[in-house]
């Protein structure tokens, strides 16, 4: 008799069992992004030596780009299945400004005005709300609020972690318009991104761009970074029916993206062994149940930098990394649990039968499966 098929064999079966981990695995990038501000947060170098790549694997720049692979992914099936545009935008708002807005009303309403008592700095009324109008729609964003946080390390944001939201949205735009425009996309998503990841590679490791001014440099850095490990995770959607889950190859990626750390740009090797490792990892790891219905990664991602930023001020941290980061994940993590149980799950369970009572009309996918 031969044994039983193992369980959960291809990506796709990410999508036919809700016990998938990728909640979890979200939460880990999160929580590892907060753990990776807190050194420049705090004001202390991270000086690894000869082991300088190890600061690359566990940074929060690689954790960002596998979140970014991740939503690929997940939000490739997302529109593939969204019956109109209008039910994947309104998806997808209810996903991220109902969370996104009360982060900011708390930072402009309640962390500013502490940290104006802090450091005595007298904040106006409508600087809050200045502050509150520019990030809410994500563009063009504002880093500060008055003249606060002149006392600490890092005098730039209040909240650092805001700036990839807008590549975010633009991302969901995007590839709506390649759905609209492609009726058998697969190979052209590869395509695609290997565009991007030729642009990204151009763009961090030669000149070829030296000569435009600062800011278009700075938006082809980061649409090409970014823009190369969504469609990554896209591509691995597309294909997701086609690709195995196997721990061996997982292993093997890993070694890949370990070995591409000590490159100038790991994602041009490593962005394509980084993504499947999630994903395997989303479908091979024990999740607690609990965490399996809530996603609690969004709001430790959004509110986790102003938090630190106000710990550093008041010195709770003593100007010690790692207390930082025990210090703010704990209250990050209570915030987010909250963010999640009362504004980010209740939004999107009011949008469902929305969108499903206006769109009625609207009976087939706008991206077929090839």
């Amino acid at each position: 008799m031969k044994a039983a098929e193992p369980t959960q064999s291809r990506l796709s079966d990410l999508f036919n069992n809700r016990s998938n981990s990728l909640n979890l695995v979200r939460l880990f990038l999160a929580i590892s992004v907060l753990a990776s501000h807190s050194f420049p947060l705090s004001g202390t170098p991270q000086d690894w030596g000869q082991f300088q790549f190890v600061a690359t694997l566990f940074s929060g720049g690689v954790m960002v780009d596998g979140f970014f692979a991740l939503s690929g992914f997940l939000v490739g099936r997302s529109a593939a299945v969204s019956r109109s545009f209008s039910s994947f935008a309104l998806n997808r708002i209810f996903r991220i400004f109902p969370g996104l807005f009360v982060c900011l009303l708390i930072s402009g309403f309640l962390i500013a005005p502490i940290m104006s008592v802090i450091e005595d700095v007298p904040l106006k009324w409508y600087q809050p709300l200045h502050y509150i109008a520019f990030n809410f729609l994500t563009w063009p964003g504002q880093a500060m609020i008055g003249g606060l946080l002149t006392n600490v390390p890092f005098t730039l944001w209040i909240n650092g972690s805001l700036w990839t939201l807008r590549w975010e949205v633009l991302a969901y735009i995007s590839l709506w318009l390649l759905m609209r425009w492609r009726s058998q996309p697969n190979w052209f998503v590869v395509l695609l991104a290997s565009f991007y990841g030729i642009t990204d590679y151009l763009a961090s490791s030669t000149q070829v761009f030296s000569s435009l001014p600062s800011e278009a440099t700075e938006l082809i850095v980061d649409g090409s970074r970014l823009g190369f490990m969504f469609l990554i995770g896209v591509a691995f959607y597309r294909f997701s029916n086609q690709i195995k889950v196997s721990p061996r190859i997982a292993l093997v990626c890993a070694a890949l993206f370990v070995g591409c750390t000590m490159l100038p740009n790991y994602r041009t090797l490593g962005g394509v062994p980084l993504a499947y490792l999630l994903l395997c990892a989303g479908n091979l790891l024990l999740s607690p149940a609990w965490l399996q219905r809530n996603d609690l990664s969004y709001g430790v991602y959004i509110y986790a930098f102003p938090i630190q930023q106000l710990f550093v001020l008041a010195n709770l941290n003593f100007g010690q990394p790692w207390l930082l980061t025990l210090e703010a994940a704990i209250l990050t993590l209570a915030m987010a649990f909250l963010s999640w149980r009362f504004i980010e799950k209740p939004a999107m369970n009011r949008v469902k039968p929305f969108v499903s009572n206006w769109l009625s009309q609207h009976s087939s996918a706008v991206w077929k499966e090839s």
